[in-house]
């Protein structure tokens, strides 16, 4: 019966014979013919094997047994059992476990009887009062945003375009008195325009009972009105319109300011051809201001359904 070598075992010596053939030749070293033994077994050789160009697919190429990658796995999941082990073995034994963390209560003090933090801030509790004003701002800024998308103010927010791009003409050549004229006119427009917001929603300008805040969202801002003014959602619908208006005529009041500074002479130029347009203009503003008159016109716009939510404001380019 033929012995069962391992492919890794040398079975004969042999050494290569240099040939001008690219087949390989090898001799014994023993003597005579090379003979492979049964079982597949290769014959070692003492001499170095021919390495061809890497880049001939036809060359040797140097290969890992079978042995020895066995080898290879068995140490991989070695190490990966150990490490899998030694991670087990520090939560049971606890061999890294250092202090545990200070446990912190509500006033600082730390659990463990050494350093203490400093206590936290609490928010102080409101008052039944500052309730009723925090309810009242989140009234106040639902109400605003409705008047915002409003036909109302879409016409004063056209309005203060057209006075901002007039002044910005004007100022490009500030010799050319037709040009003032028109950013006088503009300005007395969105003037009109915010009249007849505050019109559209039920409220005078005039109307001393809302002053505008200068920020509707803190409390602080509301805290001297009444319990009954607080509860009260009328008030709370009125003020909400009223800031919407008030903000866009704060921004007119200071562009009547810079129009002022820009105008060598703050009177209405003598000419009067040009004189003309603009008293027109105020006394359109002061009928809307005093008799609460308005253009039919305006009015039929502003009174339109508010826009949908797929209709962009008209007062974006």
């Amino acid at each position: 019966m033929a012995p069962d070598y391992d492919d890794d075992d040398i079975v004969e010596d042999y050494e290569e014979v240099a040939t001008d053939s690219p087949a390989r030749r090898v001799e014994s070293a023993q003597g005579g013919p090379v003979k492979r033994p049964a079982g597949g077994a290769r014959p070692s050789t003492t001499a170095m094997p021919a390495i061809g160009d890497p880049d001939d697919p036809s060359a040797p190429k140097r290969k890992i047994t079978k042995k020895s990658a066995r080898n290879i796995w068995i140490i991989c999941i070695l190490i990966c059992v150990l490490g899998v082990g030694a991670v087990v073995a520090d939560l049971v034994f606890g061999f890294t476990k250092g202090d545990p963390p200070p446990t912190i209560d509500n006033t600082g003090a730390t659990g463990d009887g050494g350093h203490t933090l400093p206590p936290r801030e609490r928010r102080p509790e409101l008052t039944e009062h500052q309730k009723l004003a925090q309810t009242y701002t989140a009234e106040v800024h639902k109400h605003r945003s409705g008047a915002i998308g409003s036909r109302a103010y879409d016409f004063l927010r056209l309005a203060i375009n057209d006075m901002n791009k007039t002044f910005d003409a004007a100022n490009k050549d500030r010799s050319n008195d037709a040009g003032w004229v028109d950013a006088w006119i503009a300005y007395y427009n969105a003037e009109y325009a915010a009249e007849l917001f505050y019109h559209a929603n039920g409220l005078d300008s005039s109307d001393a009972e809302f002053t505008r805040l200068s920020d509707y969202r803190d409390i602080k801002e509301v805290e001297f009105l009444e319990e009954d003014e607080l509860k009260d959602p009328i008030k709370q619908e009125k003020q909400g319109v009223y800031q919407a208006a008030s903000d866009e005529s704060t921004k007119i009041n200071k562009h009547k300011k810079l129009l002022l500074a820009f105008v060598v002479s703050a009177n209405v130029p003598d000419k009067e051809e040009l004189n003309g347009p603009i008293v027109e203009a105020k006394a359109k503003l002061a009928a809307a201001r005093e008799n609460q008159e308005f253009v039919q016109e305006d009015l039929d716009y502003v009174n339109r359904p508010p826009r949908g939510q797929d209709e962009p404001p008209p007062y974006i380019d």
